[in-house]
């Protein structure tokens, strides 16, 4: 369907149903993060219902349709079902009927064609949680995660995602951050962030900030499709760039439902150069998504002039690594939640003792 989805789920049912079963259904979808189009919540007072009604077919990604006795007789939810139905026509399996103390023989006297559309039967004495946990099989997405060897992998069937990640309008998989250090002056950052779209997304955003003016470039801004590694955009704009920060957006096209691997490598002369004046510089991330694994690594020549930098989490020292003429300091966290904050001390023992 082209044009933005507004809402992820549209629900059509006879008022005689509103509170039996419409209502706690649309309010055990909302708790469970869906963005749902219900009348009692987007038909706003004076607006024309029509209109409205077409408006939230348009702009959702599925269709619910309460089918009873009461539903069969009613002229408002007939016109929304036409629509509906041409809609999964267009769109195979976004219609989800429930039968609500009903028949498959008053289903099909009705609709045959309704009659065969996988449906979830219901009457007065259903869980509606239970029916929502149905609901997320077919209207949830898949989820990865980070096992223990750090591979990514995706959940075996379709789950409920949280309502952070469907705002952030993406599961932030792996986020891996490096800043190497080229000279006492310049440093070469590069950001990775492996993440899993969701809906409409077709960008991305590369958010950088240091507290002393510089020069700041990026020399590369690409997605990729992260299992077959295929390249699918190196068109970025930079949307602000004043020497304090940088943004800039990378917008691809998916070539397929996998996750897309998301890299941005900037060059900057004022970053961590008061590691050699002052002895000590800070980095911090504030974490606007959950995220399965985040890495931070901070790398040098093996040279003379830093090998007395150390890299502090919490007031915990980071591992260091000697690889290939590289000195190499690492830190990495696991299931790190939204709103939280990651800070680093840099400290250039030289001038400051640890």
């Amino acid at each position: 369907m082209e044009g933005y989805v507004m809402y992820d789920v549209f629900i059509s049912y006879a008022s005689e149903d509103r509170e039996a079963i419409a209502y706690p259904l649309a309010q055990e979808l909302i708790k469970n993060g869906y963005n749902v189009w219900y009348d009692e919540f987007s038909i706003s007072l004076g607006s024309s219902i029509r209109q409205s009604i077409d408006k939230g077919i348009q702009k959702s990604k599925y269709y619910i349709v309460i089918l009873s006795k009461a539903f069969f007789n009613k002229g408002w939810t007939n016109y929304e079902l036409d629509g509906l139905v041409e809609v999964n026509i267009e769109r195979p399996g976004t219609l989800l009927p429930i039968w609500f103390n009903v028949s498959k023989s008053e289903v099909a006297e009705y609709s045959k064609s309704l009659s065969n559309i996988l449906s979830i039967k219901a009457t007065n004495n259903s869980s509606i949680s239970n029916i929502v946990i149905k609901l997320n099989e077919i209207m949830g997405e898949y989820y990865y995660y980070v096992n223990s060897d750090e591979e990514i992998v995706r959940t075996s069937s379709k789950v409920n995602i949280s309502p952070s990640d469907r705002k952030t309008g993406s599961q932030i998989i792996k986020s891996i951050n490096t800043d190497q250090l080229i000279d006492k002056t310049t440093c070469i950052c590069t950001n990775e962030a492996i993440v899993y779209p969701y809906g409409d997304m077709e960008e991305y955003q590369f958010n950088y900030w240091q507290a002393l003016k510089g020069e700041i470039q990026v020399i590369t801004h690409m997605a990729y499709d992260y299992y077959n590694g295929l390249l699918i955009s190196t068109n970025n704009t930079i949307s602000k760039n004043d020497g304090h920060r940088l943004l800039s957006v990378v917008h691809f096209k998916r070539i397929s439902d996998g996750p897309i691997r998301i890299i941005c490598k900037i060059s900057t002369t004022n970053l961590h150069s008061c590691l050699f004046n002052n002895g000590f510089s800070d980095m911090g991330f504030n974490h606007g998504a959950n995220i399965e694994l985040f890495s931070y690594e901070f790398v040098m020549p093996n040279k003379i002039d830093f090998r007395n930098i150390h890299l502090l989490e919490g007031g915990k020292e980071c591992i260091a690594h000697n690889i290939e003429g590289q000195i190499r300091l690492v830190h990495k966290i696991k299931n790190v939640k939204i709103g939280t904050n990651t800070d680093y001390k840099i400290i250039n023992s030289d001038f400051i003792t640890i």
